[in-house]
């Protein structure tokens, strides 16, 4: 009964200790998995917020390169209003104008403008 007893008393520390081990490696993968969670988490706002910072500045570019546009066509539309201007003032003294004559003239300086398709 000695044998039997000591086999099971020593069983029983066989047991104990691994039981601690497997407890001890339980814990050890759960502090590697919420380790690994929060690691996630990070890269993931990481690259959101590269994501977000290169879309606004892919937004801003876009938006000077609207305004841009728009100038370049503001100060076309002006040469162009300033070329028929010109126009119509060198026709205007080349010419002396009637009353028919002045109508005329009017009628077709507004068809040039609409022509010029100044909207």
């Amino acid at each position: 009964m000695d044998e039997a007893t000591e086999a099971y008393a020593q069983a029983k520390v066989y047991l104990e200790n691994a039981n601690a081990k497997r407890l001890k490696a339980s814990m050890e993968a759960n502090q590697i998995i919420a380790h690994a969670t929060n690691e996630g988490f990070r890269i993931k706002a990481e690259i959101e917020d590269t994501a977000k910072r290169s879309a606004n500045i892919t937004i801003q570019n876009a938006k000077q390169e609207l305004v841009r546009r728009e100038r370049v066509l503001r100060e076309e539309m002006q040469k162009q209003i300033i070329n028929v201007a010109l126009t119509a003032s060198e026709a205007l003294t080349k010419k002396s104008l009637s009353s028919a004559d002045n109508q005329a003239f009017i009628e077709d300086f507004i068809k040039a403008l609409e022509e010029a398709d100044l909207d």
